[in-house]
């Protein structure tokens, strides 16, 4: 059904997709445009069981995950992170399109409903940024997509429970093993875990080698929680 309500703000500000850029039609309910949904489509089948890459063959598991041992129990991912899809991303991270996250946390839902996880997730948590990066953007990109996947979902979400402590080095440019050593003891949590929050979703913008989810799975596991999975908008090759 069509926001009808939704009609007059958007023929004063019409929105555009979130990919490329262009101006959406008022008979497209998302935010994105109908090429795009084409020729941009979610990550599909074969992928990998432990991170969600897509394979190119019907492997179980992607290069990276067959090399490294994970802590968290199984991630999903929306997108390749390439092409204009990483510029989709950039503008959300750092140009303050903030409204991108609904867009993001909808096709989350979509995507999680059919896991075999989905049922069983307690809570929802953002991976968190530090002070100086948070007054830098305006927000946390992976809270402000958290915050709308548990309105959606009705899943509590809680983005005090994990708390980043130091401002690391960005991750790109490192190899794995860098990357694990950067983002070690970053995290710390506020306390322990409830009971009947045990199973958590973490949330993220991209993923790359699983090292910062896995830190923020070792933290938490340490405070108490039994299962860690993950959802992020973007996964790299």
């Amino acid at each position: 059904m069509k926001k009808l309500y939704l009609y007059p703000i958007r023929l004063l500000y019409p929105p555009r997709c979130t990919f490329c850029q262009e101006i959406i039609s008022l008979t497209v309910d998302n935010l994105l445009c109908n090429y795009c949904q084409e020729d941009y489509p979610l990550i599909d089948d074969p992928v990998c069981k432990q991170c969600g890459k897509q394979l190119a063959n019907d492997d179980d598991l992607c290069f990276d995950c067959k090399k490294a041992e994970h802590l968290y129990e199984k991630g999903i991912a929306l997108y390749p992170y390439e092409g204009i899809i990483k510029e989709a991303l950039y503008r959300f991270k750092y140009g303050g399109k903030r409204k991108y996250s609904e867009f993001y946390a909808e096709n989350m839902y979509r995507r999680l409903k059919i896991t075999g996880f989905f049922h069983q997730i307690d809570l929802i948590i953002p991976v968190p940024v530090s002070k100086e990066r948070l007054e830098e953007r305006g927000y946390n990109q992976a809270e402000e997509i958290a915050k709308h996947l548990s309105k959606i979902s009705k899943i509590p979400y809680n983005g005090d429970i994990l708390i980043r402590k130091k401002d690391t080095r960005p991750q790109s440019g490192f190899n794995p093993n860098q990357r694990t050593k950067n983002i070690r003891n970053a995290f710390v949590t506020t306390n322990q875990l409830p009971s009947k929050h045990k199973v958590i979703l973490i949330i993220d913008d991209i993923y790359t080698t699983g090292s910062t989810i896995n830190e923020c799975s070792r933290v938490l596991l340490n405070s108490g929680a039994e299962k860690i999975y993950s959802s992020v908008v973007c996964i790299g090759s």
